[in-house]
């Protein structure tokens, strides 16, 4: 749970230019120094004052390992590893301004600090609670945590004192259902009015139903095919990489798989995002080619592998068992033997992170950042599920260090685009665009801290009182905007 409890200091995407908490900013000429001024009179759920001290205690206790609250309630690494490294110094300078102070020019710095990880909790609520924090969790904004029960469900309610007024809802209720057919089966009841990940083969269903609406938003996700050369020597020969590239009919699983709701990747982003390029072209489906270029790798008579998978749906990746079968049976064509294994999610998450798969596939999605993408998956670091190796990892970092250059990014990331497209023909990666996430105006995921937080009602009128999401959004530490029973998805952590 997060954005219906906290409030970033920054809630930005680049058609909004306000604040949450902070109504207002601005930053020196060199970049290297952003001023951030608070809204008046504002309060956490349990009444203490949202004051500059909060904000400075909230981000050093996410950053700092001497704060005496480090990572205290809960681990929040990931936003320590998009910010920590790049923050000089945090200071309040009065009651209502705070002063962050960076390294170097950092053009990621506001859509990092929108992110729900990096939400301001109240001081008083960690220091009273400490360790149980994490499962009673207070922030500012318009809900706050009723109930978490133990089967999963979460009740949150309207908070009276909200800075920009309480919610039309006044109860929201969370409740895990995993099979797909069982929560449409609630929502056409009545039973929930949300429902969430609509998998691509019910979608049509829910649009003939009289009685739903099914409402389509593309999302921040891709997904891939990773070949890891140190898992498996095959891969250390770009033919053979270049020849399951080839061997893959990607258009043909996007639009049996995801019933066409997908874009094929082209480079490391999500096309929600000012990097995505949709000039450049794939690798063409030619398995003639793939036989080719096996044979002259030395496997013409055949090549074995094992391709992993996880057996838990996740936004980018509706089907993981029906998509590496797929996969599996296309290779086959070409002399390539597929053994499948399918891995539980918590297990699967160890083993691509210790990069111990040769051959897997994976996917990403949250921060609408190029910079969550290229830094998280292209440069070697605890958070990346394939780098480019020794030899080239000097290579992939200038490129992914001019991304975060606020000069290279005016047009939107120019130069990083030049940079990766080629490096991306030479490294262990093939890349395949999943099922984008969707959202829904009267169930909005600000889970990654973009858009307004402020509940919107859905449109009202005979037939339109329940809503279908098709596929997931984010994970349930997201903030969730909904009108009155919404049914969460626990497969999709």
């Amino acid at each position: 749970m997060s954005a219906e409890k906290y409030c970033p200091i920054a809630w930005l995407m680049q058609r909004y230019s306000h604040g949450l908490l902070a109504h207002s900013w601005d930053s020196s000429e060199d970049g290297l120094e952003w001023t951030f001024y608070l809204r008046e009179g504002v309060t956490f759920h349990d009444g203490t004052p949202v004051n500059a001290d909060a904000v400075v205690f909230s981000y050093q206790r996410l950053i700092d390992p001497e704060h005496p609250y480090y990572q205290v309630g809960g681990s929040w690494s990931y936003f320590d590893y998009l910010l920590g490294g790049e923050i000089e110094t945090i200071e309040a300078v009065d009651d209502l301004t705070v002063r962050i102070v960076l390294k170097r020019p950092f053009a990621p710095l506001l859509t990092h600090l929108a992110y729900f990880s990096g939400g301001i909790i109240s001081p008083t609520a960690l220091q009273e609670l400490g360790e149980d924090f994490g499962k009673h969790p207070v922030g500012a904004g318009p809900f706050k945590l009723k109930e978490w029960r133990s089967d999963g469900t979460v009740v949150i309610e309207a908070f009276e004192d909200y800075w920009a007024g309480p919610p039309p809802a006044r109860t929201i209720v969370f409740r895990p259902v995993p099979e797909a057919g069982t929560r449409l089966l609630e929502l056409r009841s009545g039973s929930a009015d949300v429902m969430v990940a609509v998998p691509p083969e019910m979608q049509e269903t829910v649009r003939s139903d009289p009685n739903l609406e099914l409402v389509e938003v593309a999302g921040a996700n891709f997904s891939w095919i990773l070949m890891n050369p140190e898992a498996e020597p095959a891969f250390q020969d770009v033919r053979v990489r270049k020849a399951l590239v080839h061997a893959v009919d990607v258009d043909t699983i996007v639009e049996e798989l995801w019933g066409g709701m997908a874009v094929r990747a082209v480079n490391p982003y999500p096309p929600t995002m000012a990097c995505w390029n949709d000039e450049l072209e794939p690798y063409a489906y030619d398995p003639n080619l793939a036989r080719q270029l096996l044979a002259e790798a030395g496997y013409g008579s055949g090549l074995d592998l094992v391709l992993h998978y996880s057996n838990t749906p996740r936004p980018y990746l509706p089907d993981p068992a029906g998509v590496a079968q797929a996969v599996a049976a296309q290779l086959q064509a070409v002399g390539v033997n597929v053994t499948l294994e399918e891995h539980e999610w918590t297990e699967y998450l160890a083993l691509t992170g210790e990069r111990q798969l040769g051959f897997s596939i994976n996917g990403w999605y949250d921060v609408p950042e190029p910079d969550n993408f290229t830094r998280a998956l292209l440069v070697n670091t605890d958070y990346s599920r394939g780098d480019f190796g020794p030899h080239m990892a000097g290579a992939v970092r200038q490129v992914v260090g001019r991304l975060q250059r606020p000069a290279d990014r005016r047009p939107p990331a120019p130069g990083a685009e030049g940079g990766h497209h080629p490096l991306l023909h030479r490294r262990p990666l093939r890349r395949r665009r999943a099922l984008h996430g969707r959202m829904c105006p009267g169930y909005r995921d600000a889970a990654v801290g973009f858009g307004d937080v402020g509940p919107q009602r859905p449109a009202t009128g005979p037939g339109r009182g329940r809503r279908a999401v098709a596929g997931d959004v984010a994970a349930p530490a997201a903030g969730h905007e909904a009108l009155g029973r919404g049914l969460a998805d626990p497969s999709n952590p």
